[in-house]
Formats: structure tokens, C-alpha cells, sequence
């Protein structure tokens, strides 16, 4: 069971680390960067913009609406109680601790068909990823 869990932390991570990329990059041709990886702001260094910057840029130059920032937060939410919490291993135990439960229900009534909380919440945060991808891109 310790290595499914492992591979929902890994699943999470790897989704965030392409929202991040196609955040750089989407914010990169905005503000006419040539080159992201020796932009300061959009870079792989200590100084670059947060996930949570860049979505607020891409509100505030109106690429997004205050709907998909909600649906970026919530997956930046879960993302971190994820990564930053050893104890927490389950898409269940990070949707409640993070309160998304009620959220990702609200927004994906077609994931919660089934009886198993863990895959309803799977198919939901994969839904969500999906989402915030094409929000994005």
C-alpha cells in the first residue's frame, strides 16, 4: 500500500510541475522573454515567481478569470499539503485536510458515482488538473 501512496504524491507532483512549466511559459510570451530558464522571475532559481505569482499575473493581465484562479488555488492547495506533509499519503486524507472534499464534489458530481472516496477524489483531482492545464494554455 506504501508504494500506491507514494505514487499518489509522485502523480501530484508531476502535474504540478507542468502547470508550473506552462505557467513560465505562457508568462514568458506575454511579457516577451526570450529565453525562461534566464528569466529571474520565470527561471529555476531561488528568485523566480511562485506557482500562486504567476497565476495572480495571468488574473491580473485578465489570461485567466477569478473561476480558474479558484481552480488553480485549490490544486495548489492540495499540492502543498501533499509535498509538505509526510503524513498524508491518500487523496482522501489530503482533500480533507486541505477541505477541498466539499469543493471537488460541488465542481465533479460525475466523479463521485462510485462508493470508493479515494477513486472518486482521484478521478476529480485529475479532472481538476485537466482543467487548470487548459485554463492555462
Amino acid at each position: 500500500m506504501k508504494d500506491e501512496n507514494s505514487l499518489k504524491r509522485l502523480n501530484i507532483l508531476e502535474k504540478s510541475l507542468r502547470l508550473e512549466s506552462l505557467l513560465s511559459d505562457q508568462l514568458s510570451k506575454l511579457f516577451r522573454i526570450q529565453n525562461k530558464n534566464d528569466s529571474i522571475s520565470f527561471g529555476q532559481t531561488g528568485q523566480s515567481l511562485s506557482f500562486s505569482q504567476k497565476v495572480n499575473l495571468l488574473l491580473d493581465t485578465r489570461d485567466i478569470s477569478k473561476d480558474e484562479r479558484k481552480d488553480l488555488q485549490c490544486f495548489m492547495e492540495i499540492r502543498n499539503k501533499f509535498i509538505h506533509n509526510l503524513e498524508i499519503s491518500t487523496y482522501e486524507q489530503v482533500c480533507v485536510e486541505t477541505k477541498k472534499v466539499n469543493f471537488l464534489k460541488k465542481k465533479y458530481p460525475e466523479c463521485f458515482q462510485n462508493k470508493k472516496i479515494e477513486t472518486n477524489l482521484k478521478k476529480s483531482i485529475d479532472k481538476l488538473f485537466k482543467n487548470c492545464f487548459e485554463a492555462i494554455a
